[in-house]
């Protein structure tokens, strides 16, 4: 399982980061095979912050990839999730093996608030690190 949460300013400083340039790349293997590739870009354009086809105008967003051992698997874990995905904040999907989750909010806090009770789900671990305790 991989996860990435972006901020794009820190609520109790008053930040925005309108102008912000965010570039990133994912390439994951299994057995030294290439099972997930993606490439995000965010300019500071307003159209592309603001889209609802994109952000929304919100300020925090979240990419959580699950390996699972077969299909099946992941589209049992897939159909388990559904029901706790907040509609028009998180998606999710499978191909094969792979669940994609991504999630955005309007802070950091709304997004942790979000992603933790689909991260715990995901581990079966009962809870998470002290890290991710508020």
């Amino acid at each position: 399982m991989a996860i990435e949460a972006v901020l794009l300013g820190r609520d109790a400083m008053g930040e925005e980061a309108r102008d912000a340039i965010f570039r990133d790349r994912w390439r994951i293997r299994r057995d030294g095979r290439l099972i997930h590739a993606e490439a995000t870009e965010l300019s500071a354009s307003a159209a592309e912050r603001d889209s609802v086809s994109l952000l929304a105008d919100n300020r925090a967003f979240a990419t959580i990839l699950h390996v699972a051992k077969s299909n099946d698997a992941a589209e049992a874990i897939c159909t388990r999730l559904r029901p706790i995905l907040q509609p028009g904040k998180i998606g999710i999907s499978n191909n094969g093996e792979r669940l994609v989750i991504r999630a955005m909010a309007q802070s950091g806090l709304a997004l942790r608030r979000m992603i933790v009770p689909l991260l715990i789900e995901l581990t079966g671990a009962g809870s998470l690190p002290r890290l991710w305790h508020l």
